[in-house]
């Protein structure tokens, strides 16, 4: 969602509505069911995107092509908009005013500066803030009926992970050694049997412990029955593909076999794995806090004077973290469990929060520090490094579902919304 948040400010300027003068003549473009869609609104879009395209490439692009593309466009929001009546969706100032404010960082100007720059365009600010609400409206909308058309099945996570972990293991180098106990060509069954038992026996001794080395030394003087191989350094995309495949999962020393081919048994070492790709270490932080919020009654020297003063009671031993987060702290979320927030990524908190817990050792209280929800008093109670490497593998698998079926489902949504309107395109 929020994609549109992203935008270059001057494409959603010039989207949607119809700015500067009036045309002496206007036409219907467009009848969406019992809406219409003013031709003059079209051309005055096109007339903008043409300005702005010259400006910044001197290029003027099929007139005809771009009408029928901002009509359509105007067709699929009139009609999304239209859903909307029916329910109590609302943009709120405070999340207009956010949008906005994003859309003026994103292009690395102020606020004040994007409203210059509205006006000197001929563009009504007023009308500017309408539509990027409409913007938000459209796209909430979208998100909530199309949403509801998706079910991503945890077996399908686990099959992409798979396929996943195959595409980023093909860089991984393996240093392998090699048994093969050959078959002789158009091996009879019992040619066979018997070379399988042979196979079978020595993948036994050597996951028993058996040196292998020794084992190859032991047998390599009958080239019949067993021949070795150093295969050294490979990428596993550089191997057959019979080996390959049961090698995506490797670690070092692990014997692998028997894996049979038209050529015989092998029997793999693993003497050493490179790997690109490292495990996804991160670091968790079990951290519990005390909140005072600050009032027009409550200062902000009256919060972090009372904070100081938890801080030596608490040295004195006069009262515990806890026991003051229960009676002190304004988080209702945490304060009933003495202030604890539990085992979480260090990189939830903003920079300040991190800065502050990683100079603190286990047990110790920080200073009173500020935030937008007031004043705190953290206690880093312990830190510890864990392995997030599969519940990453499993989130990015699921996004990427997600977001191809997100795309699958609204072109399909979009379609059956468009074919169960009225719409008669006059121009």
């Amino acid at each position: 969602m929020k994609n549109w948040r992203i935008l270059i400010f001057s494409t959603i300027i010039i989207a949607n509505i119809a700015f500067g003068s009036p045309l002496p003549i206007d036409k219907i473009a467009a009848i969406v069911n019992q809406d219409i869609i003013l031709e003059s609104s079209i051309t005055q879009i096109i007339h903008n995107l043409n300005l702005h395209l010259y400006k910044s490439s001197h290029q003027f692009i099929d007139k005809k092509k771009l009408y029928d593309q901002i009509l359509e466009q105007q067709i699929m929001n009139n009609i999304i908009l239209q859903i909307n009546k029916n329910t109590d969706l609302n943009v709120s100032e405070e999340e207009l005013d956010e949008t906005i404010q994003h859309i003026a960082a994103t292009n690395h100007i102020t606020l004040n500066q994007l409203h210059t720059i509205i006006v000197n365009r001929g563009i009504n600010y007023q009308d500017y803030r309408d539509q990027i609400r409409k913007e938000i409206m459209i796209e909430v909308i979208c998100n909530n009926e199309v949403r509801r058309r998706i079910t991503i099945l945890p077996q399908e996570v686990e099959t992409l992970v798979t396929q996943l972990r195959i595409q980023n293991n093909q860089d991984i180098q393996l240093n392998i050694s090699s048994i093969l106990i050959p078959l002789p060509i158009s091996a009879t069954k019992q040619q066979f049997n018997v070379q399988k038992k042979l196979a079978d026996h020595l993948i036994f001794k050597l996951k028993d412990g058996s040196d292998f080395n020794k084992i190859t030394a032991q047998y390599s003087a009958n080239a019949d029955k067993f021949r070795s191989y150093n295969i050294g350094w490979n990428k596993i995309k550089d191997l057959p593909d019979i080996l390959a495949q049961n090698l995506y999962s490797v670690k070092k020393n692990d014997i692998i076999g028997p894996i049979v081919s038209d050529s015989g048994f092998y029997i793999l070492k693993i003497n050493d794995v490179r790997k690109k790709n490292e495990k996804k270490i991160i670091t968790e932080v079990h951290v519990r806090h005390i909140l005072l919020k600050t009032s027009p009654i409550f200062t902000n020297e009256e919060a972090r004077s009372k904070l100081k003063q938890i801080i030596k009671n608490i040295k004195n031993n006069k009262i515990t973290f806890a026991k003051a987060a229960k009676d002190f702290s304004d988080d209702i979320s945490s304060s009933e469990q003495g202030g604890d927030l539990g085992w979480t990524a260090l990189d939830i908190y903003d920079s300040m929060f991190r800065n502050v817990l990683l100079k603190l050792h286990k047990g110790q209280i920080s200073q009173p520090i500020y935030s937008s929800l007031g004043w705190h008093l953290i206690q880093l109670i312990d830190n510890r490094q864990v392995d997030k490497t599969d519940e990453m593998e499993k989130e990015l698998a699921y996004n990427l579902i997600f977001n191809k079926k997100y795309s699958e489902e609204m072109q399909s949504w979009m379609q059956e919304q468009r074919n169960n309107s009225y719409i008669k395109i006059l121009s």
